[in-house]
């Protein structure tokens, strides 16, 4: 098998063996997500290369877009419209709160709450 195309970023590739191994070494899964809002640099060659290199390292995810999964959607546009329409139906029904806190503090609040 020929190696795949060599312009796709380093770090990527890396950041992915480091997420693999983490997820792994805590018993987890993978989850390979796709960022996809960027849609005047999106290009559907890009997400095959990502596919084929990976495939090509030898890198397995449990979940993602070519396999599915419990934890989708897999791409982020579409994670953004499900949010957004959640969003939409939680306003028009009355039932939400506007937080202006930054998830910073959100995190560090919920730990105060838990002890």
């Amino acid at each position: 098998m020929l190696p795949p195309r060599q312009d796709a970023a380093y770090w990527r590739y890396k950041n992915c063996f480091v997420q693999l191994f983490f997820a792994r070494a805590k018993g987890g899964k993978f989850i390979l997500r796709v960022e996809d809002t960027d849609r005047e640099r999106y290009q559907e060659e890009a997400l095959q290369d990502l596919y084929d290199t990976l495939n090509w390292l030898g890198t397995k995810w449990d979940e993602g877009p070519d396999v599915g999964g419990d934890y989708g959607p897999m791409f982020s546009l579409r994670e953004q419209s499900f949010t957004e329409s959640m969003q939409d139906s939680l306003l028009n029904q009355d039932m939400h709160i506007i937080v202006s806190a930054h998830p910073r503090d959100l995190i560090s609040l919920e730990k105060i709450r838990k002890k």
